[in-house]
């Protein structure tokens, strides 16, 4: 994998005020390379690392970016490993 699309994910980590270091390195880089392979868009894997990574506890910041990425179509909160980030997260997408 280039590191283009681990920078992305990163820059949208850190756009939802989440320092991407703040996860283990083997384990967000292995996240990437499954949210590339699957098909998610950079910010899609940051949320499913958000999701898998802090749960309920995450930055205000995840709501205002999430808001965002959907209205810019970054995010498809009808994708299955959206749903279950988001569920991981606390909202009730059923």
């Amino acid at each position: 994998m280039s590191w283009f699309y681990p920078a992305k994910v990163n820059m949208a980590l850190a756009a939802m005020a989440i320092p991407p270091n703040q996860f283990d390195g083997a384990w967000r880089s292995g996240m990437q390379q499954i949210g590339k392979s699957g098909g998610l868009t950079p910010q899609e894997t940051a949320l499913v690392i958000v999701g898998y990574g802090l749960g309920i506890n995450y930055p205000d910041d995840v709501e205002t970016a999430i808001g965002v990425w959907r209205h810019e179509g970054k995010i498809d909160i009808s994708k299955p490993e959206i749903i279950e980030a988001l569920s991981k997260m606390g909202f009730n997408v059923g």
